[in-house]
């Protein structure tokens, strides 16, 4: 079946670095590294500067593969690179106490652990393509838990061809097993999934066209599958998604952009009967506030078709705001309003209202540090449960989280990191109690790049 062959995209890779792993934790927060970064899938504001019609926040998707994801590979547009030595290799090691490993509402079990995270990126640029590839693997020992181990691995791979000055082609694709669903390694708005080993995969195309000097267009499909291990979990959760969009742009004055378009989602469970679809319209504009500072927004609605045949209509809204205040030096901020995805499986999904922001600085030549941040309610309706469920009356899951990180640059091939984070999920529903938890993470750790 599709779904299938979807998955074992990069599979061959994969599996020569992955495991038996227990079961992890319900929320994900991030393994951090220098790499990370927030805004490249969004909008890079040193190409707007140079092309108001270019690429914006809403050209990916939001359930697109991630900034953070994707500027471990990115290498511009061709332009830089050595041919001679394509390969750069990178090896952590981390040491980390975890106050709740199990995101547990009662009976918290803390354990320090010991990560171990061997990676190698290749970037082979030409005159007009650049092809790029990341792949990770992640090897857990906690000292307080049995299994003891988990390993996880990635692979995150990137074309980018342009065919002229005007047409250009970006294609990626990110594989990944692992044990916790992502929090701040997920785009906007977040779609929370369940606990679990799982192997995901997402890819995404994108064909961008400046037809005349004032009118553009964004043409984007995404693909995601998430295939869990555990039998019970994979009868509910298991499912793929495919997205494709549409934006018209045409530029007003030398630094507005106008934008109108739409997308189609289709939501696809193996087995558990929650498909849906949804049509979204939107409008807004993109403002380029200086060369280095863009502000825009989407305001529209969507249209929601369940599987039970009811039809469930939606707002949809977004805001976004990127300033690149030096060359490592960076601020993003985006709030989105939308109904997504949920792994409460009384219910076919969420409307959600989802602000994120990140904040890169570079505070000296060797130290640098990074604020992620996130704030999302989401609200389950009573026109959005499943038929039948014993659920009667609306309610609310909210999910906080920050997280601190900041890295010492010793030399060329040594960093040396630390950093915290802070997740709360809250429900108000007594029956979804247990799915309320408070985590702490501290951690200290040493990277070697060659």
């Amino acid at each position: 079946m599709l779904r299938t062959g979807l998955v074992t995209v990069g599979l061959g890779i994969l599996l020569t670095f992955v495991g038996k792993a227990g079961d992890g934790a319900k929320y994900m927060e991030p393994i951090d590294s220098k790499y990370m970064d927030t805004k490249a899938m969004h909008v890079d504001t040193k190409a707007m500067a140079s092309d108001p019609k270019g690429m914006d926040a809403k050209s990916y998707d939001p359930k697109a593969l991630d900034s953070k994801q994707m500027a471990q590979i990115e290498s511009s547009n061709g332009d830089e690179g050595d041919w001679n030595n394509p390969f750069t290799l990178s090896a952590a090691v981390r040491e980390e106490y975890d106050s709740n490993i199990f995101t547990s509402s009662t009976n918290e079990i803390a354990s320090w652990k010991t990560i171990l995270t061997p990676s190698v990126l290749f970037t082979y640029p030409m005159d007009n393509t650049t092809f790029s590839a990341r792949a990770e693997f992640d090897g857990t020992y906690y000292s307080n838990r049995s299994p003891d181990w988990d390993t996880g691995a990635s692979l995150l791979a990137r074309i980018n061809h342009n065919f002229t000055d005007r047409f250009s082609i970006d294609i990626r694709d990110f594989i990944r097993y692992a044990q916790e669903p992502e929090i701040f390694s997920g785009g906007s708005p977040i779609a929370l999934q369940r606990e679990g080993s799982y192997l995901a995969n997402t890819a995404s195309l994108q064909f961008n066209a400046e037809w005349t000097p004032i009118f553009s267009t964004v043409t984007g499909w995404v693909n995601e599958v998430y295939d869990y291990q555990d039998d019970i979990i994979a009868i509910t959760e298991n499912q793929m998604t495919n997205t494709i969009s549409q934006d018209f742009r045409w530029l007003i004055s030398p630094t507005v952009t106008f934008v109108f378009g739409g997308s189609y989602t289709d939501v696809s469970y193996d087995s558990a009967p929650r498909n849906y679809q949804t049509l979204a319209i939107y409008a807004g504009a993109d403002w380029l506030m200086s060369p280095t500072m863009i502000l825009g927004g989407r305001v529209g609605g969507q249209f929601v078709e369940l599987e039970d045949g009811n039809s469930d209509p939606a707002p949809f809204g977004e805001v976004f705001y990127d300033w690149q205040i030096g060359a490592k030096s960076s601020l993003d901020a985006r709030f989105e309003y939308s109904f997504q995805n949920t792994d409460i499986v009384t219910s076919y999904g969420q409307e959600a209202a989802t602000f994120t922001l990140g904040f890169d600085y570079q505070w000296t030549p060797l130290i640098s540090s990074r604020l992620e941040g996130i704030v999302q309610v989401g609200s389950y309706n009573q026109n959005a449960f499943l038929p039948g469920t014993p659920v009667t009356q609306s309610f609310d899951e909210n999910l906080y989280g920050v997280n601190i990180s900041g890295i010492y640059n010793v030399n060329n091939w040594l960093d040396l990191e630390v950093g915290y984070s802070y997740v709360q999920v809250t429900n108000d529903n007594a029956a979804f109690s247990l799915r309320s938890y408070d985590r702490n993470r501290i951690w200290f750790g040493v990277r070697g790049t060659y």
